[in-house]
């Protein structure tokens, strides 16, 4: 292989090792970090049957009322 492709293939794989890096750090943060936005999971109202969504750190947790339970408050007792 010539020096000039070597050169290319190396800075192909440096930058795959910095997006990699950046991604694994995202995840492990949960989207909180200097370069990534805060996340936030309650945006999405994910949380049904006029639930209540908090933020656990990872995610979010559902508060159900009434007869409703379950991860998102989809389910009748």
């Amino acid at each position: 292989k010539s020096t000039a492709h070597q050169i290319l293939a190396n800075r192909i794989a440096e930058q795959k090792k910095r997006r990699n890096k950046d991604l694994n750090a995202h995840v492990k943060n949960a989207g909180k970090g200097e370069t990534c936005e805060e996340s936030n999971h309650c945006s999405s109202n994910p949380c049904k049957n006029d639930g209540t969504c908090e933020e656990d750190g990872t995610g979010f947790k559902c508060i159900c009322k009434g007869p409703w339970k379950g991860e998102t408050c989809e389910e009748s007792e």
